[in-house]
């Protein structure tokens, strides 16, 4: 009968003890649940952050459209009002013109006029005939006089003083107007005084008087205030309007005129009554943003010119030349078109725009009373700008979280190795222990025990097995060497 062999196949070297599996095993279990938890907090901060900003971004966005609204809306309010103050001091006038024509009296206002022909600066001469109180004004930065009217004639049309030193003309239709129109000091005195925005008041005639108040000078020698565009609007249109911008006459710069011709009862042209406002006022006092803002605002007409923008000077272009309109709807930008004409339509909007090239908010309102329109420009990264900072700290605090969840991440792995190194030799140990013993049990050590403490565990139970088994093995063996030496001892009696 053959034996049965069995065969014990022994691994070619160990590689990796027990407890190095259990430190591997415990390690990825815990490093795969720790990188899911930081996987996972690493995302919901990035996108807690992304939708911070984006929310930031639209907050800001939809502030600085309702700002901007607003500007637009104060500045609009502002400009019908007192566009519609001169629109009525106009009319004034033309109704006194009228009540000077049927019912004026001699021109007991003409004390003394100007010479047309003074200086502007005070640091110029002042003529020995010039009247006391001819004066540095800081209003209208000139030399003026607040008491008397500079009448300044056309070419060709001679004014000289009387024996009572009255102006005069031999004209008897120039020496009419004279008397007449001279005396629309009494309202222009005032009314000037009470708009801060207006610089002249006059009143320009067919016969080729010009009366303007306050005093001032110098007018050009070829001055004739028929051939002005203030004054051709009037007449050829018959109806109160504003002019485009020129270049004052006297050196104020760019103007614009409110103006309306006055006729009498047999629709004769009287006179043409006017007041100025110059650019520059209407950027500083009607239309400019608060300090501090890089933006601007622009006002344009019903047909597209532009009327006021920021920089919007006389340059080099003289008083007795038309000066260049700047257009906003031709240009090479489409946006910027669309915008313009829905503008001249007198719609109110906003949108952004590439401008200048960089995007900016833009938000423009009509003033109605006149048939402009008004715009607010500002660049984004300025409205954006205090969003960039928010960013800039929301990204510097999502990077603190993430370095301290990097952190954390670390320690937590460095616990868990540690961990697992002291698990797994608390939990190998025995098993190391039971494998000594089995194989000095293998070697026929008998005597050998486990030194396990029954700990209760399967470990415990196998420890407990083991030391039952080598202890059975042990009487056993202890049985048959009594045995053998009984038989050995019968065999030698016999």
């Amino acid at each position: 009968m053959k034996e049965k062999k069995t065969m014990v196949r022994e691994s070619g070297g160990r590689k990796f003890g027990i407890t190095a599996k259990v430190v591997v095993i415990l390690l990825v279990i815990s490093l795969v649940t720790i990188g899911s938890m930081a996987v996972l907090n690493l995302y919901a901060f990035k996108s807690m952050g992304d939708m911070t900003k984006k929310d930031t971004q639209s907050l800001f966005r939809r502030q600085t459209k309702e700002h901007l609204e607003r500007i637009v809306t104060d500045k609009t309010t502002l400009c019908e009002n007192d566009l519609e103050e001169i629109k009525d001091l106009v009319y004034a006038e033309e109704a006194f013109a009228l009540e000077l024509f049927y019912n004026g009296t001699d021109h007991k206002y003409i004390e003394q006029t100007l010479d047309t022909q003074y200086s502007a600066q005070p640091d110029d001469p002042v003529p020995a005939n010039a009247p006391s109180d001819f004066q540095y004004s800081e209003k209208f930065q000139r030399m003026l006089s607040l008491k008397y009217l500079a009448i300044k004639p056309a070419p060709g049309i001679n004014l000289t003083y009387d024996q009572n030193d009255k102006l005069f003309s031999p004209d008897p239709e120039v020496n009419k107007t004279l008397h007449t129109f001279s005396q629309m000091i009494s309202l222009f005195r005032s009314t000037s005084g009470e708009h801060s925005t207006i610089k002249w008041v006059y009143i320009g005639t067919p016969a080729g008087l010009h009366f303007s108040y306050p005093g001032h000078g110098p007018y050009g020698e070829s001055y004739d205030c028929r051939l002005r565009g203030w004054y051709k609007r009037a007449n050829e249109s018959g109806e109160f309007g504003w002019s485009d911008p020129y270049v004052d006459a006297s050196g104020q710069g760019l103007m614009i005129t409110a103006s309306k011709p006055v006729y009498d009862s047999n629709n004769k042209l009287l006179g043409v009554v006017a007041a100025d406002v110059t650019i520059e006022t209407i950027n500083n006092e009607l239309i400019s943003l608060d300090s501090g803002e890089s933006g601007y605002t622009y006002l344009i007409d019903s047909e597209g010119a532009v009327i006021s923008k920021p920089e919007y000077e006389a340059g080099d272009v003289r008083w007795d030349n038309l000066y260049p309109l700047a257009w906003r709807h031709n240009t090479s930008n489409e946006e910027l078109n669309n915008i313009t004409k829905k503008m001249m339509r007198g719609e109110s909007g906003s949108a952004i725009i590439t401008l200048d090239g960089e995007k900016k908010y833009i938000v423009f309102a009509p003033i109605k009373s006149v048939g402009w329109s008004l715009a607010a420009v500002l660049p984004e990264k300025e409205a954006l700008g205090e969003v960039i900072e928010i960013e800039k700290e929301i990204d510097n605090n999502m990077d603190t979280q993430i370095n301290s969840i990097i952190v954390v991440t670390i320690v937590m792995t460095i616990i868990v190795i540690i961990c697992g190194i002291v698990f797994g030799g608390t939990l190998t140990k025995p098993i190391i222990k039971l494998t000594d013993t089995a194989k000095a049990m293998s070697e026929g050590n008998l005597d050998v025990k486990t030194d396990v403490v029954y700990s209760g565990d399967e470990i415990g139970d196998l420890a407990k097995s083991f030391d039952t088994m080598n202890l059975s093995l042990r009487k056993s063996y202890e049985t048959l060497e009594e045995k053998i030496r009984d038989r050995t001892n019968e065999l030698s009696e016999e």
